[in-house]
C-alpha cells in the first residue's frame, strides 16, 4: 500500500514534458460565419513556389514550402458578390512541411531532430471537388479560415478526382 502511494505521489509531484497545439473546434455554423467565402471548387492545380519560409502559425521556427492551388469555382454559398462569381478562379494559399530542414540538426554530428507538434498540411488533388470556408488575405489570395496549423478543419474533400 505504500508503494502504491509513494508512486501516486511521485506521479502527481514530477514535473512532466508535454507539447500540445491549441486549436479550436470549429462547427459549421462557426465557419459559415466568419469565412469571407464558402464555395464549392475543384482544385485544378497545386504549385510548389519555391518559396521555403517560417510556418506562419508555429513557433519555434519551422521551415515549410509555400504552396499555391489553383481552384475553379463550381458553386458559391457565401461572399459571390464581392469576391467570386461562379466558374471564376481563386488561387489558396498553404504550406508543406519541409522537413529535411526540419530535422536539420544545429551543430554537426547531432542526430536529426524529432518533430513534434508539426501541424497539418493539406494534400489537395487535381480534378477533386472541395468545401472550402476561406479568408481572403491583402494580396487577393485566399487561405483557410482556420489558419495554416489546423487547415484541414476548413477544407474538406466532397469528390476524389477518381469518382
Amino acid at each position: 500500500m505504500k508503494r502504491r502511494a509513494l508512486a501516486l505521489l511521485a506521479t502527481l509531484i514530477a514535473p512532466t514534458l508535454a507539447q500540445a497545439q491549441v486549436g479550436t473546434i470549429w462547427s459549421f455554423d462557426q465557419l459559415r460565419d466568419k469565412a469571407d467565402v464558402v464555395v464549392i471548387a475543384e482544385c485544378e492545380r497545386v504549385v510548389d513556389t519555391g518559396r521555403t519560409t517560417a510556418h506562419p502559425d508555429l513557433k519555434p521556427f519551422l521551415p515549410v514550402f509555400e504552396m499555391r492551388s489553383t481552384f475553379r469555382v463550381q458553386s458559391v454559398l457565401k461572399g459571390g458578390s464581392n469576391a467570386l462569381l461562379s466558374d471564376s478562379t481563386f488561387e489558396l494559399l498553404h504550406y508543406r512541411l519541409d522537413v529535411q530542414r526540419a530535422q536539420q540538426p544545429k551543430h554537426p554530428g547531432e542526430p536529426p531532430l524529432g518533430i513534434v507538434n508539426g501541424g497539418a498540411y493539406l494534400e489537395l488533388q487535381p480534378h477533386s471537388t472541395y468545401l472550402l470556408f476561406l479568408s481572403r488575405r491583402p494580396d487577393g489570395a485566399f487561405e483557410p479560415l482556420t489558419g495554416h496549423a489546423r487547415p484541414q478543419d476548413a477544407v474538406f474533400l466532397l469528390k476524389p478526382a477518381d469518382i
